[in-house]
């Protein structure tokens, strides 16, 4: 009897994996045979001359692309069997519509739709007459701001001075956020805002001034926390420079720190900016100088 259920255990072990592998390989076989399908597609939202990316299956045998209205499109990127890179043409309705691929024998379209974008700008952080500097930030308001590829202003010698998309900040399609060079026309002028699809918007007149310090050199302001009046010897990392916040003194500190300036050694970088190793390196002496232990930075 035992070998009886022996031998049943694995006759049904056999059994089984021959059907887990009868099951894959069609799996494998059907997944390699998709036909012509349209998974996804990004962006979703558009305007003309907004590169696209186009993701689904049986895409090596495309001829035309068709956009929401009818309007097709015959030039562009097969990058693979499950991938196209398509410009998004002029003249896609404004209502949106569904997205269609095309071979000689079949079409297929997508299950979302795709909408038609159009850049709104409704204010700037800055107003007509004021004032910026080189290197401060102005922000763009308004509604799909995402479309905008492009900030014309003028360099230093009065040429134009374009700022491209890739360096700009988005928080949003609502707002983006603008830094301007260092080195700007010393003067008043208008700006450009410049969207894919070639629209243009003016800025407000602002009176632009280059950086003061022109970029060439860091400033250290020093504000000491605590400084050796003479009467604690000389200074080592011992317990003698112990520090505390004022809302836990423990009675055997050299010196409570204000709160809020405790707040700021525990949340903030001390003694290493952007101005790197050297300035690194003055802060390292000016805290020792004024008996701040290492631990405590």
């Amino acid at each position: 009897m035992k070998k009886i259920f022996k031998y049943f255990g694995i006759f049904l072990s056999v059994a089984m994996m021959g059907a887990f592998t009868s099951c894959t390989i069609e799996e494998i076989t059907e997944s390699a045979d998709l036909g012509l399908g349209i998974k996804v597609f990004f962006p979703t939202k558009v305007v003309a001359g907004q590169q696209m990316t186009i993701n689904g299956s049986g895409f090596s045998d495309v001829r035309e692309i068709v956009f929401p209205d009818g309007v097709k499109v015959s030039d562009f990127e097969i990058v693979s069997n499950d991938m196209i890179r398509v410009t998004a043409p002029a003249g896609i309705a404004a209502a949106g519509g569904k997205l269609i691929v095309r071979t000689a024998d079949e079409e297929v379209e997508s299950r979302l739709p795709l909408t038609l974008g159009s850049t709104v700008i409704s204010g700037y952080s800055k107003q007509e007459g004021e004032s910026i500097k080189g290197g401060e930030q102005i922000t763009i308001y308004g509604k799909d701001l995402e479309f905008i590829s492009s900030i014309e202003l003028l360099d230093e010698d009065g040429n134009p001075l374009v700022l491209q998309d890739e360096d700009f900040y988005r928080k949003g399609t609502s707002s983006v956020i603008i830094t301007l060079p260092r080195k700007v026309f010393d003067g008043s002028f208008v700006g450009k805002v410049y969207t894919f699809d070639g629209r243009e918007f003016l800025m407000p007149e602002l009176a632009y001034e280059p950086a003061s310090d022109g970029g060439g050199h860091w400033e250290t302001v020093i504000t000491p926390i605590w400084e050796n009046d003479g009467t604690h010897g000389g200074i080592s990392w011992g317990s003698d420079y112990r520090f505390a916040p004022e809302s836990n003194p423990t009675g055997e500190e050299i010196y409570t720190v204000p709160q809020d300036v405790w707040e700021k050694m525990k949340t903030e970088t001390f003694g290493r900016g952007s101005a790197g190793p050297r300035y690194h390196r003055l802060v390292e002496r000016l805290l020792v100088r004024q008996g701040l232990p290492a631990r405590q930075r």
